[in-house]
């Protein structure tokens, strides 16, 4: 009989179901439970709507960004390894880079792009082939790399005769898992099912297929009564795919994950499955059906032993840091670091590409290099010290992502066109909308106060700083403020009738500003930010001049709202 294991309620109301969700449901009133294999499957492969297939997942508008979206480096120093096993080949006239869930196609763009700089003949020679379940390669063309590789739709490998590489990037850990638990020394399988409410449950049952006791069984080592975990029993089948379209060549995959000994140890007894939704890693599998993330860690000892029954030899198993650093990435952050300190682009590039060697993130990712019909050795998949002297670094481009202005957005941001240039009033100065990047509007961050003085007969006047604000939110705030500050120039507040007042920038000086004559007369206020009360308005008591400034300000971290308060100077 099956066991009951733990009730999971879905959080979308039946009107936001999706039609992963329903095909999930039909399944199971079909079959009366279903491996979490094939709920797995369904809620991120469905043809209508899975995960895969109905969005974008990567990016700042994604769930999470991968390797090639933090930084080009990544793409440019995976070339470096093409070129050198191109070379250690024997230099083919036709050396076919074969990418499997190619995505966007940011990867084969960065490759592309930085291969004529490594050597103009390997450039020549370089075949790249994008293979994706489901979306094309979106790539864009440009004057260094004007052909775009060819692009299959395809959730196998339809090539043969590879001469070359096949490359993958946090694609097995996609793959569906079949999940277990060890009851009284055996293996049970969990299953999904629906309760006498409509809910998701799960339930313990002898195992759907005979080769999850066969693979629990081949770690070599026992797993104790309560364990949890998963078996990702089409690897070997992926693997054989991959050995059969090489020819010759090389195998590379990375993705995060470990050994069997270490993936089966103690402290993940409860398994490695894991969803991500915005950036945030979630919890429960069963809500936001195909509109979250589901994966779990690879087996990398798995992909070793199904390569080898295949035909291919392991010959590197290491960190993506390590792999990285031989390929030259100290060279390329050090020529980063030799960019002058006042370059905005030094600190974003050199945040990215730590990244991507950063022990507790992207850098303790694996890589598992494996051969076919090669007569390289570990040893001589390094390129030589004079190649990686002279890699010059790419930087960082609009399609990849911003993770220096996600983290420090005042950082990465200048004004742009809200000050007036010199000798127009400021008063009357009206700029442009600024442009803003994708994504951006969307994003509510915390950035430094920004602010602006108004000096009036050697007194000032404070606009309000911004807290919490995206960019667009900022460049609306300070239009508004000048919108209102020209409508009341005729009053505005000064010691002596005909005297001037400027509106000073920033870092910007008083000889930088530029002036007009006041008719008003008074004293002149400092309004600065408060948090005495959740109605903010511009006063100038003098001359009882209230000017609303709701939503000007905004709260910081969504809880405390700025207000302007108007004080004597």
């Amino acid at each position: 009989m099956p066991m009951p294991l733990c009730f999971a309620r879905r959080e979308m109301p039946p009107a936001a179901i999706t039609a992963a969700e329903r095909a999930i449901r039909d399944a199971i009133r079909r079959q009366g439970k279903i491996p979490f294999a094939e709920f797995m499957r369904l809620a991120l492969y469905h043809p209508a709507d899975g995960y895969y297939t109905s969005a974008a997942p990567f990016g700042a508008a994604g769930d999470y960004y991968t390797s090639p979206a933090a930084h080009p480096a990544f793409g440019a120093l995976l070339c470096v390894q093409l070129y050198h096993m191109w070379q250690l080949m024997g230099e083919p006239p036709h050396f076919t880079a074969v990418e499997l869930g190619a995505g966007e196609g940011l990867l084969a763009a960065d490759i592309a792009a930085y291969a004529p700089s490594i050597s103009p003949k390997f450039a020549s020679c370089l075949r790249y082939i994008c293979i994706d379940r489901y979306a094309p390669a979106t790539y864009a063309p440009n004057a260094a790399t004007p052909a775009p590789p060819a692009s299959l739709r395809s959730d196998r490998i339809p090539l043969s005769g590879v001469i070359g590489c096949v490359i993958s990037n946090e694609l097995v850990d996609a793959f569906p898992v079949h999940r277990f638990r060890i009851v009284d020394g055996r293996p049970l399988e969990i299953y999904v099912g629906l309760d006498a409410n409509g809910d998701f449950c799960e339930t313990l049952d002898a195992p759907s297929t005979p080769l999850l006791p066969v693979r629990i069984r081949d770690l070599g080592f026992a797993l104790p009564d309560g364990f949890c975990g998963e078996a990702r029993l089409d690897g070997g089948a992926w693997m054989r795919q991959v050995a059969q379209a090489l020819d010759s060549g090389f195998v590379i995959t990375i993705d995060y994950g470990h050994e069997a000994r270490e993936l089966y140890s103690e402290r993940r007894r409860n398994g490695t499955l894991q969803t991500y939704y915005k950036h945030t890693q979630g919890g429960s599998p069963y809500s936001r059906i195909g509109r979250q993330d589901i994966s779990a860690f690879v087996d990398f000892t798995l992909l070793q032993y199904e390569g080898r029954a295949a035909g291919l030899i392991t010959l590197a198993y290491a960190t993506q840091a390590a792999l990285l650093n031989a390929l030259g990435m100290d060279e390329m952050l050090r020529l980063v670091r030799a960019m002058p300190p006042s370059d905005p682009q030094r600190a974003a590039n050199l945040m990215a590409m730590r990244e991507l060697v950063n022990p507790s993130g992207l850098g303790g990712f694996k890589a598992l290099i494996q051969g076919k019909r090669v007569s390289a050795s570990p040893s001589h998949l390094n390129p030589p010290p004079a190649l990686l002297q002279s890699l010059r670094p790419p930087l960082l481009t609009d399609r990849h992502m911003p993770l220096m202005q996600g983290r420090y957005p005042q950082a990465s941001w200048e004004m742009p066109n809200l000050w007036p240039p010199p000798g127009v009033c400021p008063l009357s100065y009206r700029s442009s909308p600024a442009k803003v990047g994708r994504g951006e509007q969307r994003r509510a961050t915390v950035i430094n106060p920004v602010c602006a003085t108004i000096r009036c007969s050697g007194r000032t006047l404070r606009l309000p700083t911004f807290h919490g604000r995206s960019k667009t939110s900022i460049v609306s705030s300070i239009s508004k403020v000048r919108a209102a500050l020209s409508a009341r120039a005729s009053s505005c507040t000064c010691n002596t009738v005909g005297r001037k007042h400027t509106i000073i920038p920033p870092g910007s000086s008083a000889s930088d500003a530029c002036g007009t004559t006041c008719q008003g007369s008074g004293r002149s206020r400092t309004m600065r930010s408060s948090s005495r009360s959740s109605n903010p308005s511009y006063t100038s008591p003098s001359l009882s001049v209230r000017l609303a400034a709701s939503g000007i300000i905004a709260p910081t971290f969504a809880r405390v709202r700025s207000i302007i308060s108007c004080r004597r100077s």
